[in-house]
């Protein structure tokens, strides 16, 4: 899933922000090594 976010520039915000999105809907993760982290 790809996300437009509304700054440029910040790299560092930007991969904070993108993880923050995908876990807000964990429920949807299928790939295992993510999975895998989660349950750590």
């Amino acid at each position: 899933m790809r996300r437009c976010l509304p700054f440029e520039g910040d790299r560092t915000l930007a991969v904070v922000l993108s993880k923050a999105l995908m876990l807000a809907d964990d429920t949807k993760i299928t790939d295992p090594t993510i999975l895998s982290q989660i349950r750590r």
